[in-house]
């Protein structure tokens, strides 16, 4: 599920299937910046193109899925950051499946385990 999630994010997609942003000259700039530092992001930070969500690689790699009480899954991501970025990854909707991936997520993920379980159960 995480791997889905991050497809959409290096795309710059959000759960809609929407470009969230793009990056802007500036971030360009200051991604340069960083790689003469010898910090470079993990990605490159391309003016006009669509964000990646992959600078230090901290929000790919601290999401999770979590099930709640009502059966439904969500994806978190144990990045915090700074507030901007909890507000702005709350408010464009990057964590989750996105609609035309759920029918995969059902039938190639949750359906064959369900099968499975039920299987061994009836054993």
């Amino acid at each position: 599920l995480v791997n889905l999630n991050i497809e959409n994010l290096d795309k710059g997609l959000n759960v809609d299937n929407e470009i969230v942003g793009t990056y802007s000259r500036a971030t360009d700039e200051i991604a340069e910046w960083e790689e003469r530092m010898g910090r470079a992001p993990r990605k490159s930070k391309i003016a006009g193109e669509p964000y990646n969500f992959d600078w230090s690689g901290d929000l790919k790699k601290g999401m999770f899925p979590e099930l709640d009480d009502n059966d439904k899954i969500s994806i978190f991501t144990s990045d915090s950051g700074s507030s901007e970025k909890i507000e702005f990854v709350r408010d464009t909707k990057i964590l989750g499946i996105s609609k035309d991936k759920e029918n995969y997520v059902n039938k190639e993920i949750f359906e064959p385990e369900y099968q499975k379980r039920i299987a061994e159960k009836l054993k």
